[in-house]
């Protein structure tokens, strides 16, 4: 076993689901925001009294629940991230430029908070997010492809069927 496997497999790994929970909500929150940006209606807005009103909670409290999952993300590629460059796994280069990226996305989402940028940003960085979570799932998460698509897979059904549950009970 080389030098740089046994500092790897020596690291403790959070579990996958500390980061497949908020970005399954950024997933959700961005089709819901995609679908009525394109004036589809989903089902759960059906019952809601206000139209063309593309909220789950609250406009403003999307934002922020949007916000804080996308900072969950964000904390934990930056924690991943940090190890990695330590531990010599990335390139300097590559990992500086990563971590540039998660501060950007960090910016942007504050800038989306307090409304310099509009909530398309939010879709933009959620997106990106999950293409970087896809590429780097082996070594931020220590599970394979197929493994992360179906613990994400799941979240999103699940974070879907508890919004449309709360959208019967209002």
């Amino acid at each position: 076993m080389s030098a740089s496997m046994s500092k790897r497999s020596s690291k403790m790994y959070l579990p996958v689901w500390f980061s497949l929970v908020p970005l399954a909500v950024c997933l959700v929150y961005s089709l819901f925001y995609l679908a009525s940006s394109l004036g589809f209606s989903l089902f759960i807005f059906s019952n809601r009294s206000a139209v063309g009103l593309a909220s789950i909670v609250s406009p403003s409290l999307d934002v922020a629940v949007w916000g804080v999952a996308i900072f969950a993300i964000l904390a934990r590629l930056g924690y991943d991230l940090e190890l990695n460059v330590v531990q010599g796994y990335f390139l300097p280069k590559l990992g500086a430029g990563l971590i540039v990226a998660v501060i950007g996305m960090a910016i942007g989402a504050v800038a989306v908070i307090v409304g310099l940028l509009s909530i398309l940003a939010l879709v933009i960085i959620s997106l990106v997010l999950l293409g970087l979570c896809v590429v780097f799932s082996s070594d931020f998460f220590g599970v394979d492809l197929r493994h992360f698509f179906l613990g994400l897979l799941l979240c999103v059904v699940v974070v879907f069927v508890l919004v449309e549950l709360a959208g019967f009970l209002a």
